[in-house]
C-alpha cells in the first residue's frame, strides 16, 4: 500500500511537471531496484521505515549533474531546480533538492559530526541520530557548513521534520507527523500526497 501510494503521488508529479516545466522533470533519476537500494544503505548504519525506501524505489533523487549544487545569481531561474520548492527570503535564497541515497549519507555524516548539540526545542523527542535528509538547499553558511534547510525523515516513526540553519544554533520544527503509531506509512507519504496536491492545484 505505501509503494503503491508514493507511486501514484510521484505519476501525478510527473505528469504535472511534462506540462508544465521538463526541464525538472529531466532531473529526476529512475526508480532503484531493492538491491540498488540495499547496496548504497550499506555504508550507513541505518534501517530506513518503509515509507523512505518506498520513494527511492519509485525515484532515486534528482541528477546532481542536473541541479546546481550553489547559488550563483548569474544562473537566473536554473538555480531553482530543487523538486521540493523553494523561496527568496532578503539574502537567504533556498531551493530544496531531493538528495540521491549517497548524497543523503554524506549529509548525515556532515550533519552529525557538525551539530553536537540537539537542533530541536528541549522537551521533544527529535534528535539528529534519528533522522535522514531526503532534501536541502543548495545554499551553505560558512560559519557552520550546513545546509540553510534541510527535510528529514524520522528513522523511528516516518515523520517528517525541517531543519533550518540558524547561524547561533540549527533549529528544527515537525511538518507531518503519523496520526497513529498503526499508520505504517508514517508522516512523509501524507506530506507527499499533500505537496503534489499543492503543487498540481497552483
Amino acid at each position: 500500500e505505501v509503494l503503491m501510494r508514493v507511486a501514484r503521488a510521484f505519476n501525478k508529479m510527473r505528469a504535472w511537471l511534462e506540462e508544465n516545466d521538463p526541464s525538472m522533470l529531466d532531473t529526476l533519476r529512475r526508480g532503484m531496484s531493492r538491491q540498488e537500494l540495499d547496496e548504497s544503505l550499506a555504508s550507513d548504519d541505518i534501517s530506513l521505515p518503509a515509507c523512505v525506501r518506498a520513494m527511492y524505489r519509485v525515484c532515486g533523487g534528482q541528477d546532481d549533474e542536473k541541479v546546481p549544487l550553489e547559488f550563483k545569481r548569474s544562473m537566473g531561474t536554473s538555480n531553482w531546480m530543487g523538486l521540493f520548492g523553494g523561496y527568496s527570503f532578503y539574502d537567504k535564497p533556498v531551493s530544496l533538492r531531493f538528495l540521491t541515497i549517497p548524497r543523503a549519507i554524506a549529509l548525515r555524516r556532515h550533519i552529525l559530526q557538525q551539530c553536537p548539540s540537539p537542533p530541536f526545542p528541549p522537551g521533544e523527542s527529535l534528535t539528529l541520530q534519528d533522522q535522514f535528509p531526503f532534501a536541502c538547499s543548495f545554499q551553505w553558511l560558512q560559519q557552520v557548513e550546513l545546509p540553510s534547510r534541510t527535510v528529514c525523515v524520522r528513522v523511528s516513526t516516518g515523520d517528517v521534520c525541517s531543519v533550518g540553519n540558524e547561524v547561533s544554533r540549527p533549529r528544527g520544527v515537525a511538518l507531518h507527523q503519523q496520526a497513529t503509531a498503526s499508520q505504517h506509512a508514517g508522516g512523509l507519504v501524507p506530506w507527499l500526497e499533500a505537496f503534489v496536491e499543492r503543487l498540481c492545484s497552483g
